[in-house]
């Protein structure tokens, strides 16, 4: 069986990006890495990590 050793980028789509970012921040406790503006839409690109990890 293959052990997942690293991990670079997830995309999730959500319905609340306000609660899902409350939710990885408080919940999981990731740090926020950007929160930045779509040009064009009404949503947000969001990244989050683990505390402390080196960004990518």
């Amino acid at each position: 069986m293959s052990t997942l050793t690293g991990l670079t980028y997830v995309t999730v789509l959500v319905d609340d990006q306000d609660e899902a970012l409350e939710f990885y921040t408080d919940t999981l406790g990731f740090e926020v890495r950007s929160d930045d503006p779509m040009p064009g839409e009404d949503g947000r690109w969001i990244t989050v990590g683990f505390p402390g990890t080196v960004r990518s």
